[in-house]
């Protein structure tokens, strides 16, 4: 696995913190920032433009980690490059489900099962119970497969939340991504 990281601030725009290693390859790119920041279209559209073909994550956050550095007030990037692992993504919208252990439960239903070991979950922290969403993607992935992932957060402000895959983001959204090897 290969990474580039960079961080953006509107006093400095965007910084490479890790050289650029990947050219245009990458496989995901995982930006965590403040909403104010993300709610910017700017954002996803120069991530979008760094690489060919990632899918692309957001999430607005209650702070941001990069290295040994906990920042406010910016966006963090990882892009990734996998050497056997492939990504499958998908998105889909609290608002399409009864509750949120169907749409976790279906959601996950999504993803195909085959050759799955791990499933990555962000998820709008403000308008969904987390615990009822992960009881639904645990209903219906195997034992042995791994799940982690957390809540988009507002810092102290409570107002909204933000995900977004391959899109600019928004609220409700809740993105999954299987893992395979």
């Amino acid at each position: 696995m290969k990474i580039d990281q960079m961080v953006y601030t509107q006093k400095d725009g965007w910084k490479n913190e890790k050289q650029n290693i990947l050219g245009r390859e990458a496989d995901l790119i995982i930006a965590f920032g403040q909403r104010e920041l993300l709610e910017n279209p700017g954002i996803y559209d120069h991530l979008a433009g760094l690489y060919d073909n990632p899918d692309i994550l957001l999430a607005s956050t209650s702070g941001e980690i990069i290295g040994e550095r906990v920042l406010d007030g910016s966006v963090v990037a990882t892009a990734i490059k996998f050497d056997r692992t492939s990504v499958k993504s998908v998105s889909i919208s609290i608002n399409l489900y009864e509750d949120n252990f169907e749409a976790g439960k279906e959601g996950t239903k999504l993803l195909p099962a085959e050759g799955l070991r791990h499933l990555f979950v962000i998820a709008d922290g403000q308008n969904l119970n987390g615990t009822k969403l992960v009881e639904g993607i645990r209903s219906v992935v195997p034992e042995n497969v791994s799940v982690t992932g957390g809540l988009a957060g507002d810092g102290a402000k409570f107002e909204k939340t933000l995900v977004g895959l391959n899109s600019q983001p928004k609220r409700g959204g809740i993105g999954l991504y299987r893992f395979l090897r």
